[in-house]
């Protein structure tokens, strides 16, 4: 349990926003597939190493030390304890090592779904609604892509367990698709 809400917190945290501006339409919020089709590569392509919903800690280390280890190789300094919270140096500090290693980067289920799913937007707004019921000033913020907007930072530390299981509720099924069969 203590895995999937980590798992679950890394996801959250990489699609919620901060309180930065952004473009919004007044029909924002409502939850139709209006949504423009997700700017996707090819599949096959690039596909990154996949952090499942249901990833353990320990694998999801193990994705990350493959990475790691190539961006070592390629001249990039890590940062932090390598037994507990080990992260890389600044993309721009290291380009080089950064490009030869960006096909072995972990991505989480989320943003693999933000980047091929064409009704991830509506998800997001369905996130915001229920974010919306639950009393937290928010709004959907289309681009650079779809993220919840808080309207304060205090909404934003607030909304951290409603938040999740705003997620974990209109995302379930597509969870499904990644995880384990």
């Amino acid at each position: 349990m203590r895995e999937r809400i980590l798992v679950v917190a890394i996801g959250t945290a990489l699609l919620v926003g901060g309180c930065g501006g952004g473009a919004e339409t007044a029909d924002s919020e409502v939850a139709t597939l209006q949504s423009v089709p997700a700017t996707g590569t090819t599949p096959a392509a690039e596909e990154r190493p996949l952090v499942r919903p249901d990833a353990s800690t320990e694998e999801y280390r193990a994705l990350q030390s493959v990475w790691f280890a190539c961006l070592e190789q390629h001249g990039m300094t890590l940062q932090g304890d390598p037994q507990t919270a080990q992260k890389p140096a600044p993309p721009e500090e290291y380009p080089e090592a950064t490009a030869a290693c960006a096909a072995k980067e972990p991505e989480s289920w989320m943003m693999r779904d933000e980047r091929l799913n064409p009704e991830y937007p509506d998800l997001m707004r369905a996130v915001v609604a229920c974010l919306k019921e639950k009393g937290y000033d928010v709004s959907f913020e289309a681009e650079p892509r779809a993220k919840v907007k808080y309207g304060s930072t205090e909404d934003l530390l607030r909304a951290d367990n409603d938040s999740i299981a705003c997620t974990d509720r209109i995302f379930a099924e597509r969870a499904k698709v990644y995880a384990r069969n």
